[in-house]
């Protein structure tokens, strides 16, 4: 990417980001280019595609405007990837993570998924069909589909119950979308509750 001489160039294996070993490369144009790793402004929108893609399928979390204070970091497995640390200094909403860690019991998990083609949105409620709710935190194409992510209840079917129906009506039923999603696998495991 190019913005006002300023470089960014995505390293990786073959220019495509793995899931691990990925690098943004900030600086001046030229200087970059004399190193020959600055991207093509026709790259641009691939390359940042395939970084997001990436990221879904490490199951790295990002925050947006549509999902910001929606979740505490236990949600965005933030505990699972050492995203978090219990041991030192003062953070916003320290308080409230370390009670959910220590006495609490997580009932809500950041999934990965397959969404069939559609109008999809960051933030968008969604229902699935096993009976899990919840919301979508970031979306890519993968061919005619899209990987998402999203922070979904726990329970599944009839177990989810009252959580469900707790999510449905903080998300807005509404504007919760029944959904045929099939549930990809995170390159961690989610561990118990």
């Amino acid at each position: 990417m190019e913005r006002n001489g300023i470089g960014v160039a995505q390293l990786g294996s073959d220019r495509q980001p793995s899931l691990t070993n990925r690098h943004w490369v900030i600086g001046n144009t030229q200087d970059l280019a004399r190193q020959g790793i600055v991207s093509q402004p026709m790259e641009e929108p691939r390359v940042e595609h395939a970084w997001r893609l990436a990221d879904i399928r490490a199951g790295l979390p990002q925050i947006y405007a549509a999902t910001r204070e929606m979740f505490v970091a236990q949600m965005l497995n933030l505990d699972l990837i050492d995203g978090i640390s219990f041991t030192k200094g003062c953070f916003t909403g320290q308080e409230i993570i370390a009670r959910t860690q220590h006495l609490g019991r997580i009932k809500r998990r950041l999934h990965r998924l397959r969404l069939p083609a559609g109008t999809w949105a960051v933030g968008q409620a969604v229902h699935l069909a096993d009976g899990r709710s919840g919301r979508l935190t970031e979306l890519a194409a993968a061919g005619p589909e899209l990987e998402a992510l999203a922070v979904l209840t726990l329970e599944t079917g009839s177990a989810a119950g009252a959580t469900g129906a707790q999510e449905r009506a903080d998300a807005g039923a509404a504007t919760s979308t029944l959904v045929d999603a099939t549930e990809l696998p995170l390159p961690y495991a989610l561990g118990s509750a």
